[in-house]
């Protein structure tokens, strides 16, 4: 008797390790995050944008906390892959936001060097594989923000 209760939490063990890591892996509990940033200032900066801002530093904050960093590439484009076990895609929406915190000074020498770029995220779409899209669609300029 005792063998078959080891084995049947051993096979609950197992599920309880692999099932998540396939389903992620799968795509069904991840967010991607993609964004181009502007260089301009403004509010509700909207895109398509004539200047871009490369090579700026990126974060995803959530309540004030920053979840994950990344910087711009040429083309001031950026992209986050985000585990739903880490943040649910409902609270990416209603609780986080794309902070730049490399100062606009760096990409335009008449910019202020008081400020960040904020966007909120938007829902784009579920891909089949389950995989939540959400983008920083509308950027805008607010002083005294630190990184």
């Amino acid at each position: 008797m005792a063998v078959k209760l080891y084995a049947l939490l051993a096979v609950l063990m197992f599920a309880g390790v692999v099932l998540p890591i396939a389903h992620a892996q799968l795509g069904t509990l991840v967010s991607t995050i993609t964004g181009i940033v502007p260089c301009s200032l403004g509010n509700n900066i909207s895109l398509p944008t004539t200047n871009v801002f490369p090579n700026a530093s990126v974060q995803l904050t959530c309540g004030g906390n920053a979840i994950a960093t990344t910087t711009t590439n040429s083309s001031g484009g950026f992209s986050f892959v985000i585990p739903s076990l880490l943040v649910s895609p409902v609270d990416l929406i209603s609780k986080c936001n794309i902070l730049v915190t490399t100062p606009l000074v760096s990409c335009n020498a008449s910019l202020p060097t008081d400020g960040n770029l904020v966007s909120p995220l938007t829902f784009v779409n579920t891909t089949v594989s389950g995989i939540v899209r959400l983008a920083a669609v509308s950027f805008a300029f607010v002083r005294g923000l630190i990184g």
